[in-house]
């Protein structure tokens, strides 16, 4: 397929975005002299993606190695391009919270890759799937919200608001009832979503406001994910 440069896409970014490898994306533009100075409106050629792979899948999806794999977690809504109107410390530190607290983006992704560990090559093994593929997307969410508090004007490190460091006990290491790990994590991805959409409602940007939705509309989405398999396994829930 065919892709039009935006504002601030680099070669680099691209391929990651389309889960390619960055030789792979030069080799396919001979017509680039210099891939490191791209420009706003050239148009480049995406080797080994179909133009209808990218509209069913969406944005969600093409910074995924393997999209088939990871269908059911992917939903077809673009996210927006990660800028702000103006630098705001403000809005960083509460971007630090999703960062890094007790519940943040950066305990799900070890709690996630954790249990996916221990239950791989067991009879939930489906389970451990969902965990992998929704580990990726929380990676997705890390990531951005590292690029916003780098442009409101902060270092991203792995810090909370109150500047305590991120810390492996935030990892409950004990779920090992696979109901409970599920009604936990259904739990953690409704208070996600709540989240992100109290926080859009209090940032006067709109380009971090729309971000926020989106990324709470991916977890409102783990959460249907996660109640589907506790449907499967345990009791109905109310």
């Amino acid at each position: 397929m065919q892709y039009t440069v935006k504002p601030g896409d680099t070669m680099y970014k691209i391929a990651k975005r389309y889960g390619i490898s960055l030789d792979a994306l030069v080799q396919a533009n001979p017509q680039i002299e210099d891939p490191s100075y791209i420009m706003p409106g050239m148009v480049i050629n995406i080797p080994g993606v179909k133009e209808d792979d990218h509209e069913h899948h969406g944005d969600g999806c093409m910074c995924m190695p393997d999209m088939k794999k990871y269908k059911e977690v992917c939903l077809d809504i673009p996210y927006p391009e990660v800028k702000i109107e103006r630098p705001n410390r403000q809005y960083a530190d509460m971007l630090y919270d999703i960062l890094a607290d007790r519940e943040s983006e950066l305990t799900a992704i070890h709690m996630y890759l954790y249990y996916y560990t221990m239950l791989e090559s067991t009879q939930y093994e489906e389970v451990a799937e969902l965990l992998e593929a929704i580990s990726i997307i929380e990676m997705k969410h890390m990531h951005d919200t590292m690029e916003f508090i780098k442009l409101l004007g902060c270092e991203p490190k792995y810090l909370n608001s109150c500047g305590d460091p991120w810390c492996a006990t935030y990892v409950n290491y004990e779920l090992y009832n696979v109901c409970n790990l599920l009604m936990a994590v259904i739990q953690d991805e409704e208070n996600a979503a709540k989240l992100y959409r109290e926080m859009a409602e209090k940032i006067d940007d709109q380009y971090l406001s729309n971000w926020l939705i989106r990324a709470a509309k991916d977890e409102e989405h783990h959460a249907k994910l996660f109640k589907k398999y506790y449907h499967k396994y345990c009791k109905p829930m109310g």
